[in-house]
């Protein structure tokens, strides 16, 4: 994370964001995830925390996220199985 985007985050009161970004950036790393499915997990752990903060502060139960994230191992066997089929392919 850029010290930007971490002063960001405390200046508008977003350090809870700042964790959750910082743990989703070792898991993607990890499990060597796309940016994309990085940014699908990290916004559905967003939507995850604040439903919880929501249902806490109102009393009422949490809403589930309605975000699927994308399986990282299934992505990669698509992407394999689609590359051979590209290489196929006559230039033009």
């Amino acid at each position: 994370m850029t010290e930007e985007l971490e002063q960001l985050l405390k200046n508008l009161k977003l350090r809870r964001i700042l964790e959750i970004y910082d743990e989703q950036l070792r898991v993607a790393d990890k499990d060597d995830i796309s940016y994309s499915e990085f940014l699908t997990r990290l916004e559905k752990e967003i939507e995850d925390r604040t439903a919880e903060l929501v249902a806490e502060a109102t009393g009422k139960p949490v809403t589930p996220s309605v975000l699927e994230v994308p399986d990282a191992e299934k992505e990669r066997a698509a992407a394999r199985a689609a590359k051979p089929a590209e290489e196929a392919e006559p230039a033009e």
